[in-house]
């Protein structure tokens, strides 16, 4: 089975089905695993994945990548049924010119779903990948992108990994740019401001990476959150799951 399949079926009928419908998938992965699955399982008319790292190729059978920007697509106005993003919302920079350009090519009355994390507000929300892993295993002080200065993690992080690593480490929580770097009430604001209405936008955890954090969360932690960020909330979330309709 289609690693994808439990996924969709779970959200097929909140989408209205996907059956002879055109589905655009937003930063589909290069396998093109959820375009397939949306084909040949659930009988989509045509599945188009867009991300601007893939090159353009046609899979066959209905399916393809598009190697494009979803702020500005050739696609036309109200010529898509349905968009479905997993995972790809929190890389978009400028995500506010994103949705608008969604709300363009989709056909009224269609729905856009996505799942998205880890935010820039969770206590990984570095999202840090490197050669040594990921936020999975190279398990930083909670939320160390927001409270602590670089000189202050490059101290904590002495004598736990090599000198490379840490260099790399640091790098990427303070200068990698494939975060758009929004908090969960920027995520919910900017929905809630697009021209979609808002079916639902709700946050979401993830117990196995929570039962890693959360015992390293300290008090003082949560003074400091909610000192330096007294506009913003959704801290233990992981990530957010928004289902928007096109009105017609």
């Amino acid at each position: 089975m289609n690693s994808y399949y439990p996924f969709l079926k779970n959200i097929e009928l909140q989408l209205g089905g996907f059956r002879d419908k055109v589905i655009l998938d937003v930063g589909c992965e290069l396998a093109g695993h959820l375009i397939r699955c949306l084909v040949d399982d659930f009988g989509a008319r045509s599945a188009i994945g867009i991300n601007p790292q893939w090159a353009s190729q046609d899979l066959g059978n209905g399916c393809s990548i598009l190697s494009g920007d979803i702020r500005k697509t050739a696609f036309a106005t109200d010529s898509i049924d349905l968009i479905i993003s997993s995972c790809a919302f929190e890389h978009i920079p400028n995500l506010d010119q994103a949705l608008h350009e969604m709300h363009r090519i989709l056909k009224p009355g269609g729905y856009v779903y996505s799942h998205h994390g880890p935010l820039w507000s969770t206590t990984y929300g570095h999202h840090v990948h490197i050669a040594a892993g990921t936020y999975w295993n190279v398990i930083l002080p909670p939320w160390c992108h927001l409270l602590m200065l670089e000189t202050e993690l490059a101290a904590w992080l002495q004598g736990k990994y090599d000198p490379a690593t840490i260099r790399q480490i640091l790098d990427w929580v303070y200068r990698d740019a494939g975060q758009n770097r929004l908090m969960f009430s920027d995520h919910a604001r900017l929905y809630e401001q697009s021209p979609f209405e808002v079916c639902y936008c709700t946050g979401y955890t993830h117990d196995e990476l929570n039962a890693k954090y959360e015992p390293l969360v300290t008090h003082q932690m949560l003074q400091d959150l909610r000192s330096r960020y007294p506009n913003q909330d959704g801290f233990f979330y992981d990530g957010i799951r928004v289902l928007m309709r096109k009105r017609t």
